[in-house]
């Protein structure tokens, strides 16, 4: 999904979280925390402008740290703590709508990094024949 759908996805959520959990949609911080949640999730990639600012994909595979449920609590935590509530609360809708519209049906990538470790599965030991 491109940037734009990410951020029109993202003003509609803030809408509707903006009548549904009392967020003032008015506040410049919590619409400056969409905005920058809907596309922080894609620093993952050289391609987004995200990625040309905080160039994530250097270090991380696309779809992988940063498309993971952990990324997203600890980036809108992080702005909460430095900025206040209303940006905590715009960054964690943007992004969590970020990754809801790249698809919830990967559920690997947002446990990233609980799903780093592959499981071993057993192997069958070949029997004699006697």
């Amino acid at each position: 999904m491109k940037g734009k759908a990410h951020i029109a996805a993202t003003a509609i959520t803030v809408g509707i979280a903006s009548q549904t959990m009392g967020i003032d949609p008015t506040s410049p911080l919590v619409l400056i925390g969409g905005l920058i949640g809907s596309i922080l999730p894609d620093a993952d990639t050289r391609h987004s402008y995200m990625g040309k600012m905080i160039p994530a994909w250097l270090i991380f595979k696309h779809r992988s740290y940063t498309h993971s449920l952990f990324a997203m609590g600890l980036c809108s935590g992080l702005a909460w703590a430095m900025f206040g509530r209303d940006m905590g609360i715009g960054i964690g809708l943007g992004y969590g709508t970020h990754l809801l519209t790249d698809g919830p049906w990967r559920l690997r990538q947002f446990l990233f990094p609980l799903t780093l470790y592959k499981r071993k599965t057993r192997t069958k030991k070949p029997v004699a024949n006697h």
